[in-house]
């Protein structure tokens, strides 16, 4: 559910002097309204915020705080795909229009991603790079030379070999398979699909060694690792994406066939 202006805020109000002239509120924020693929995160949010008031807003999980915060700070990312209108001020001046939030999704092939934050218990606070360099289409001899089992209800398939360096930013070291489990292929039909996952065993492709997951990267040298996803044998590779949670929108390295 989104935030909206109906929503009530929690707020302490400022102690009075009586001797003192009135001010203009040191944050006015007027009809924020953001959504991200055509869903309301923000629905019409304006509110006022005096000097020395204490102010804070309430709601559950994925209703918005966050996402308002970010506005009015001008931080909300937003992609072309997405809307965000509004005003915010801090002491009467303009912070951010929600339309100039708009942060940098798309990427050439061989450029970096910003820093990414870890999502995981073991490696929390860590940071990292992802660089896709190179991204390659394979046959489908090379999945029955593989060892991997299809189900027919699949169809044809056709493996993707995505090349990738992974750089530590900061923080402890980190598993290399903690870095590459949010990087999905988006195909010509505009259809995602994770790495291939094995079970038991492991896949052979040619020039696409299995990366050891479980080894540690701290600061130092970058490692490179190439990664097989399975797409339909129809499609071909359109982009490799990086998801970043519900909210985020996923950075994107086209792929020129």
């Amino acid at each position: 559910m989104p935030v909206r202006a109906r929503r009530p805020m929690w707020r302490t109000p400022p102690r009075r002097d009586p001797l003192r002239i009135p001010t203009a509120p040191v944050i006015e924020v007027t009809d924020l309204r953001k959504s991200y693929a055509g869903r309301p995160a923000v629905d019409g949010v304006s509110f006022t915020v005096e000097e020395g008031e204490i102010f804070g807003i309430l709601g559950p999980n994925g209703a918005g705080k966050t996402t308002t915060r970010r506005m009015r700070r001008g931080t909300a990312p937003r992609p072309p795909a997405n809307s965000a209108t509004g005003k915010a001020k801090s002491n009467g001046t303009p912070e951010a229009d929600g339309k100039a939030a708009n942060a940098r999704t798309v990427y050439r092939l061989g450029e970096a991603s910003p820093p990414q934050e870890s999502g995981m218990t073991r490696s929390k606070d860590t940071t990292f790079t992802v660089t896709p360099v190179k991204v390659e289409t394979g046959t489908k001899a090379d999945v029955e030379k593989s060892g991997v089992k299809l189900d027919k209800s699949d169809g044809p398939q056709v493996p993707v070999y995505v090349t990738v360096e992974y750089a530590h930013e900061s923080g402890k070291a980190m598993p290399l398979g903690d870095m590459d489990d949010d990087l999905v292929v988006r195909t010509s039909a505009n259809q995602r699909t994770k790495a291939l996952l094995v079970i038991l065993g492991q896949a052979t492709w040619p020039d696409c060694p299995a990366p050891d997951t479980e080894k540690q990267l701290g600061a130092g040298p970058s490692e490179t690792v190439c990664t097989a996803f399975l797409i339909p044998v129809s499609q071909t590779p359109a982009a490799v994406e990086l998801t970043r949670g519900y909210y985020k929108p996923p950075l994107e390295w086209p792929v020129k066939n």
